[in-house]
C-alpha cells in the first residue's frame, strides 16, 4: 500500500480539504488543552506525552468517533530477564518491548514505532 508523502504539513492540507463539509472539521474545535500533557523524567531529562486514553479521546473529537482508525501491526518482546538496575546496578528484572501503530484518517494513513520497557529490584 503507498504512503502518501510530501513536505511538512501537506497532510494538513488535504485533510482541511477532504473534511471541508464535514460537521466536525479537524483543527477548528481549539487546541489541545496543555493541562493534558503529562510529564515524566527519563535518564536525565523530562519527556512530554500523552496518555494512550487522552490520544484516543483527542482522535475521536477532532475526527468523531467513526472518523479514524488505528491499528497494531506488531508487537514483539526484545528482552526480558535479569539485569541490572538504577546507578548502583541493583539485581532485577526487566523487558522491553517494540509496537509499530498504524493510524488512517479516510485515505490518509501514517505510520509509527515506540519502544517501552520497565525493570523491578528484587
Amino acid at each position: 500500500m503507498a504512503r502518501p508523502s510530501g513536505p511538512p504539513g501537506w497532510h494538513h492540507h488535504r485533510l482541511d480539504r477532504r473534511w471541508r463539509h464535514h460537521p466536525r472539521p479537524p483543527g477548528r474545535e481549539g487546541a489541545l488543552d496543555r493541562s493534558k500533557v503529562k510529564q515524566r523524567e527519563q535518564g536525565r531529562t523530562k519527556v512530554s506525552y500523552l496518555e494512550g486514553w487522552q490520544a484516543i479521546a483527542e482522535a475521536n473529537r477532532i475526527f468523531g468517533f467513526d472518523g479514524w482508525q488505528r491499528e497494531t501491526i506488531s508487537v514483539h518482546c526484545i528482552h526480558q530477564g535479569e539485569r541490572n538496575i538504577g546507578r548502583d546496578g541493583r539485581t532485577g528484572w526487566g523487558v522491553t518491548y517494540t509496537a509499530r501503530v498504524r493510524i488512517t484518517v479516510g485515505d490518509v494513513i501514517r505510520e509509527g514505532s515506540g519502544a517501552g520497557c520497565t525493570a523491578t529490584i528484587r
